[in-house]
C-alpha cells in the first residue's frame, strides 16, 4: 500500500502572515463580544423570570408554584403562611425579591414561626421593680473593700519601681562584666569565651586540637618582637588576615600546625614571621656551622611560588640579618652551590631540585629544625610525594618531638636540647586534605593544631575570576596579547614597589 504523500511546505510572505494574524485577532474579538452579549441576555432573562415569580400572588406563589417542593408547601401551610396568612394587609400584597430571600434564610436557620401566642407583654415588663442591687451583702462594709483595692494599686506601682531598679542593676552588671560590648570595643583582658567564639565566627576561623591559644585581634597582640613588628608595619601589613590571626599565636608556642586555607589568604606571612622568631633564638651562622645546613626549610610545588616566597621572605629577613636562598630548576647546580657557599638560615626550594642537591652532597640538613610545606596538596598532585618523603627522612631525628601530650605543652617544646638545639617544628599548609596529605601529616607531625579558614576548597574572595567570550581567532589572539602585556606591566610595577619597600627597610630611600 503506497504511503500518503506528505503535504508540501509553502512559503507565506510576511505581509500575508501579518494579514492572517490581524484577521484571526479580529475574529476572536468578534466571537468574544458575541459571547458576552449572549451571556448578558441570558442573565437578564433569568432575572426577569425570577422577579415575575417573586411578585406573583401569595396563593399562587405558595400553592400553585410547581417549582417549590411538596415538603416546603406543607411546612408553609402548617405555619400559616399560605392563603390569607401570607398577607395580613390585603390579598394583593406583594413581596420583593430581597424580602423573600431574607424570609427563606430566616426560616432555614431559625425555623418556622410557630409560637404566636406568647405570654410576654410590655405592660408586665413596665411593672417590674427597678431597684438597684449591690454586689455585696447587707452586713458587709464596702469601705474595707475599697481600701484593699487601693492597696493593690499601690503594690502595682511598687512593682513598677522594683522593675526599673532591676533593669538598672542589670545594665550596670552588663557594663561591669562587658556583656553589652562588642569584642572590638573590649580590651584583651575583658574578652570572654563567648567573645572569642564570636570573633572566630566573624572571620570564619575553626580550630581543632588541644591547648590551642586564642587568635590575635591585631598585630600589637600577636606577641611578635618589637623589631619584627616595626618591619611588618613598614612593609604595609595593616590588619592581619584570618589565617594570620589564628596561625601565628599557635606557631609562636612551638606547636606543629596544619593550616587549611586557599591561595591568596596570606599564608606566607603566617609561617614566615614565626620562623624568623624561632631562628632568632638560635646561634648565628658562622664558619663553624654554616656548612651544617639551614635552620629553616620551606618546600613549595612550583618555581614561581618559590620565587614569590623568597621575595616575601627577604622583606622581613634582610633587616634582621638573615639570608634566604632559593633552590629551583632552570639553574645549574654550580650556580646554586655558589649561592650556598656562605650558608643560609632559610632555604626555599622545590622538592625535586632539593633532592638532587642532597644526593649530590651540595646541601645537608644537619641542623634543620623548622620545616614548612606550602600547598602540600599541589605537591602531591604534581607527583612530589616520594621526594617529600625523602627530604623529611633526611632530617635529623635528635630533635624530633615526642608523640605524647608533651607535644602540646609550649613550655616544654620551647626549651633547648643539649644547650643549643630545640625541638623540630613542622608546619603544613594546604587548600584541601586528600588522603595522601593526611598520611604525610600523621607520619611527620606531632599532635598538630588544625586551623581551617572558611570552607575547604572554596575560592578566596580576594581573587577575582572573570570570563570573556571573544569571537574569532584573530580577536582572541589580540585580546590575549593585551592581557599578557598588562600582566607584565603589573608584575614589573609590583617588583618595583617591593624593591622600594626593601630599601626603606634597610634604611635607604631613593
Amino acid at each position: 500500500m503506497p504511503l500518503p504523500e506528505k503535504p508540501k511546505l509553502r512559503f507565506v510572505p510576511k505581509k500575508e502572515r501579518e494579514r492572517q494574524a490581524a484577521e484571526k485577532a479580529k475574529n476572536e474579538a468578534e466571537d468574544l463580544r458575541r459571547k458576552q452579549q449572549e451571556d448578558a441576555r441570558k442573565k437578564a432573562e433569568s432575572e426577569k423570570k425570577w422577579l415575575e415569580k417573586a411578585n406573583a400572588p401569595a396563593e399562587n406563589h405558595r400553592d400553585h408554584d410547581t417549582d417549590r417542593p411538596p415538603e416546603r408547601q406543607q411546612q408553609d401551610r402548617r405555619s400559616g403562611q399560605n392563603g390569607k396568612g401570607a398577607s395580613k394587609k390585603g390579598g394583593d400584597a406583594r413581596m420583593t425579591e430581597e424580602e423573600f430571600e431574607k424570609k427563606q434564610l430566616r426560616e432555614r436557620y431559625l425555623g418556622p414561626e410557630v409560637n404566636r401566642n406568647s405570654s410576654f407583654s410590655a405592660a408586665k415588663k413596665r411593672k417590674r421593680p427597678t431597684e438597684f442591687k449591690f454586689d455585696w451583702d447587707e452586713g458587709e462594709e464596702p469601705r474595707s473593700r475599697m481600701i484593699s483595692l487601693r492597696r493593690g494599686h499601690h503594690q502595682q506601682g511598687r512593682v513598677i519601681v522594683w522593675d526599673r531598679r532591676g533593669r538598672d542593676l542589670a545594665r550596670k552588671r552588663a557594663e561591669r562584666f562587658g556583656f553589652g560590648k562588642r569584642w572590638t570595643d573590649k580590651a584583651l583582658n575583658e574578652m570572654t569565651a563567648r567573645d572569642w567564639r564570636i570573633f572566630k565566627e566573624d572571620f570564619g576561623i575553626a580550630t581543632k586540637g588541644g591547648a590551642i591559644p586564642n587568635p590575635m585581634r591585631n598585630w600589637d597582640e600577636s606577641g611578635l618582637p618589637g623589631r619584627l613588628l616595626d618591619i611588618v608595619h613598614r612593609v604595609g601589613y595593616n590588619d592581619p588576615t584570618p589565617i594570620q590571626r589564628a596561625a601565628i599565636p599557635i606557631a609562636l608556642q612551638a606547636r606543629d600546625l596544619i593550616g587549611v586555607a586557599v591561595t591568596g589568604s596570606g599564608k606566607t606571612a603566617s609561617f614566615l614571621l614565626p620562623l624568623l622568631v624561632y631562628i632568632s633564638d638560635l646561634p648565628p651562622l658562622g664558619e663553624m656551622n654554616k656548612n651544617d645546613g639551614p635552620y629553616g626549610l620551606i618546600l613549595a610545588p612550583t618555581r614561581e611560588l618559590v620565587q614569590q616566597i623568597e621575595s616575601e621572605a627577604n622583606k622581613f629577613a634582610t633587616p634582621l640579618g638573615f639570608r634566604v636562598v632559593s633552590i629551583v630548576g632552570g639553574h645549574s647546580l654550580e650556580e646554586q652551590a655558589f649561592a650556598l657557599r656562605n650558608g643560609a638560615e632559610i632555604i626555599v626550594a622545590t622538592p625535586g631540585r632539593l633532592v638532587d642537591c642532597i644526593e649530590r652532597r651540595l646541601l645537608v640538613l644537619g641542623q634543620c629544625c623548622y620545616v614548612i610545606m606550602d600547598e602540600a596538596d599541589r605537591m602531591i598532585d604534581l607527583g612530589f610525594e616520594e621526594p617529600v618523603n625523602k627530604i623529611l627522612d633526611a632530617l635529623p631525628v635528635s630533635n624530633e618531638k615526642p608523640d605524647t601530650d608533651e607535644a602540646e605543652n609550649a613550655q616544654l617544646m620551647k626549651r633547648y636540647l643539649g644547650g643549643k638545639d630545640r625541638y623540630r617544628q613542622t608546619m603544613m599548609y594546604t587548600a584541601t586534605m586528600p588522603s595522601v596529605v593526611e598520611r604525610i601529616a600523621k607520619k611527620y607531625l606531632r599532635r598538630p593544631a588544625i586551623v581551617t579558614i572558611g570552607n575547604i576548597g572554596e575560592a578566596v574572595d580576594t581573587v577575582e575570576q572573570r570570563v570573556e567570550f571573544v569571537s574569532g581567532e584573530d580577536k582572541r589572539k589580540k585580546r590575549l596579547q593585551q592581557i599578557l602585556f598588562f600582566g607584565r606591566f603589573r608584575a614589573s610595577h609590583h617588583r618595583l614597589r617591593q624593591h622600594q619597600a626593601e630599601l626603606r627597610c634597610c634604611g635607604t630611600r631613593r
